[in-house]
């Protein structure tokens, strides 16, 4: 939902079932901050591209571990399959789906050499 519909059509209607109790907050993607990943609890995932576009799923995802700060705001974001992203201070994780439509496949996990110890456990 984008924050303009919210805005405009969403947000009076939440004001009139919680009258006082509701406080809104805007943020950026890749800038939440720790008490909105805290719900997460560490499996907060990122996807490219919008939310209908979800016929691809044959095609292989790698995913980015990021961890900005402290191990509350841990996120798998997913970036352009493409090998030249692969860096040694990060952990990858690469899904390859096989030629089926039953959500099988395999999971590579790629931990850089000067990765973070506890970016590569979750990874793993």
């Amino acid at each position: 939902m984008g924050w303009l519909t919210f805005t405009f059509s969403l947000q009076k209607k939440f004001e009139n079932l919680f009258p006082g109790k509701l406080e809104v907050v805007r943020m950026t993607q890749q800038q939440e901050n720790p008490k909105f990943l805290s719900h997460f609890k560490r499996k907060f995932i990122v996807h490219k591209g919008k939310r209908k576009a979800r016929d691809d799923n044959l095609q292989p995802s790698l995913y980015q571990i990021r961890t900005n700060g402290s191990a509350l705001c841990t996120r798998c974001i997913q970036i352009s399959t493409d090998s030249g992203l692969l860096n040694s201070e990060f952990c990858f994780i690469l899904k390859v789906p096989f030629e089926s439509s039953d959500n099988q496949g395999i999971v590579y996990t790629w931990v850089g050499r000067a990765a973070n110890p506890d970016e590569a456990k979750l990874a793993e």
